[in-house]
């Protein structure tokens, strides 16, 4: 099995600052976009997540709704969430064989990119990546915290990092 991975912050044990890390993605988990007819989701992966992952704003930790995956019952509080506000959006134009088209950036909003630490069944085939991006997606942006998702105080458990500008 093969994987991209993707440079990001990553909060060490101390609480300090966080550290340059690998998170990974399955490529057959782009493959499934692509035969679910995702190909915006492909083109984001190309153009937002894998460039920008790095430049996140902020990163959180926890969901604020229970999540149970492989026999973790606190997989919601595993989670950790990254955003930033990218100026453009990606999407992808003519078919199999097509490209990236740039577009201007939903107004108002994040992109927000879930991710979940390394601590399952792919740990020992990808020792390099610290974590697995999970999703990405546009969400309103919070009208205190810049580059934070609105309400993040209601969907998250606590804000871990803020880069400063």
């Amino acid at each position: 099995m093969r994987a991209f991975l993707v440079d990001a912050k990553y909060p060490d044990a101390s609480g300090r600052e966080p550290v340059d890390a690998k998170l990974g993605m399955i490529v057959p988990a782009l493959g499934v976009c692509v035969v679910r007819g995702l190909l915006s989701a492909v083109a984001q992966f190309y153009g937002l997540v894998e460039p920008g992952l790095i430049l996140s704003r902020h990163i959180f930790k926890g969901l604020e709704r229970p999540l149970c995956v492989d026999d973790r019952m606190n997989a919601d509080g595993e989670k950790l969430i990254y955003s930033w506000r990218p100026r453009w959006d990606y999407e992808w134009q003519g078919g199999p064989g097509g490209s990236l088209r740039r577009i201007l950036a939903p107004t108002r909003s994040v992109f927000v990119v879930i991710a979940t630490p390394n601590v399952g069944r792919y740990r020992d085939e990808f020792p390099d990546a610290v974590g697995w991006i999970e999703r990405w997606n546009w969400v309103e942006e919070d009208p205190v915290l810049s580059e934070a998702p609105r309400d993040w105080v209601d969907r998250y458990h606590k804000k871990l990092w803020t880069r400063e500008t």
